[in-house]
């Protein structure tokens, strides 16, 4: 016994718990400066990525600058005046301000079976347009079954609309395969001039001041839009004297101006939000104006429904209004990031 207690007594005085105690103690500051590098890994990586979109979304930018080939630039031109053609040689024809015989206002009735017609013809446009876009690898979003469902729903409610407001359902019924086959036709070049747009790096943004090409096309669809207002207020000016008149002059610059001040008033009013009017909305919105039996007023209101038909297939019927925090959030994550490498890269030093 004696022998037991004198071995584990012996035993007992070579423990030192320090060592011990600080044995463990290193190793846990051995974890956690290893967690911190791959917590410094990844931050860096992630810097390294939105930097390298940041160079990437330069490079685009500047690529829309640089000069591109004589014969690229003529032959995008080249759509833009086939596409354009039937609207310039109508009002042509027509004159700017409308001479001759009275014009009509197109009747709001419509009949069941245009209604039914119109939107069935948007749906099968709304798939070939995807086919297309998916063969050709032409920019659009990726959609669930229950974006699609949803578009589809929402195109429905607006194609109504147009059949009702925008008169579609009596062209319908007076000239369906013409103004049918017009707007399939606007809806495919439409979606070819769009994809040819990236070439120039058009985007309607801040930033376009810099681009010559985005500059030139804004006036140009300036110009387009302007003949047809002038062209569709003379029309209004025709029919005014006509004692079963909608409505007069005055009361078409009025109309306008609420529609401006409208959305204006929307843009700018207080709220963490951004509007962002995508095309389908601008498309949509210009085709209730042609409300005329004129060719003309025929012709861009074809065109304008391919513009709305082009925006809703592909890209989908967004909203126009987006909250802001998810973008400030998002460059408040970026810029605490940056800071963070940048002071680990100042201590290195």
């Amino acid at each position: 016994f004696n022998a037991i207690a004198a071995a584990a007594l012996t035993k007992l005085d070579s423990f030192k718990p320090q060592e011990l105690v600080d044995s463990f103690c290193c190793a846990i500051q051995k974890k956690r400066n290893m967690s911190s590098r791959v917590v410094e890994s990844d931050d860096e990586e992630d810097i390294r990525l939105i930097e390298l979109k940041e160079n990437n979304d330069t490079n685009l930018h500047h690529e829309g600058t640089k000069p591109l080939s004589v014969s690229r630039i003529l032959f995008f031109f080249l759509l833009v005046l086939i596409f354009i053609l039937p609207l310039l040689k109508a009002l042509a024809h027509e004159g700017l301000y409308h001479r001759g015989t009275r014009p009509r206002y197109l009747p709001s009735e419509s009949s069941v079976t245009a209604v039914v017609v119109w939107c069935l013809f948007s749906y099968i446009l709304y798939s070939f347009q995807r086919q297309i876009a998916f063969s050709f690898a032409w920019k659009m979003h990726e959609k669930d079954s229950a974006c699609h469902k949803e578009d589809i729903f929402r195109m429905t409610l607006y194609n109504i609309f147009l059949c009702v407001a925008g008169r579609v359902g009596a062209r319908i019924d007076e000239g369906a395969i013409f103004f049918l086959s017009f707007c399939g036709v606007a809806t495919i070049f439409f979606g070819v001039l769009f994809e040819m747009v990236k070439v120039f790096n058009i985007e309607f943004t801040k930033q376009c001041i810099r681009n010559p090409y985005a500059l030139f096309f804004a006036s140009f669809l300036i110009f387009i839009l302007g003949s047809i207002t002038v062209n569709h207020l003379s029309l209004i000016a025709a029919t005014a004297q006509a004692p079963d008149t909608e409505l007069n002059l005055f009361e078409a610059f009025a109309l306008i101006a609420a529609v401006l001040m409208f959305h204006i008033g929307l843009s700018f009013a207080p709220g963490n939000s951004s509007a962002h009017w995508h095309h389908w909305y601008g498309g949509f919105l210009g085709s209730l104006f042609c409300v005329f039996d004129t060719f003309s007023s025929r012709i861009a209101q074809a065109m304008l429904i391919g513009i709305y038909f082009h925006g809703a297939a592909l890209f989908g019927v967004e909203p126009c209004f987006t909250p802001d925090t998810i973008h400030e959030a998002s460059l408040e994550h970026q810029h605490q990031r940056r800071t963070k490498i940048a002071s680990s890269s100042e201590t290195a030093k």
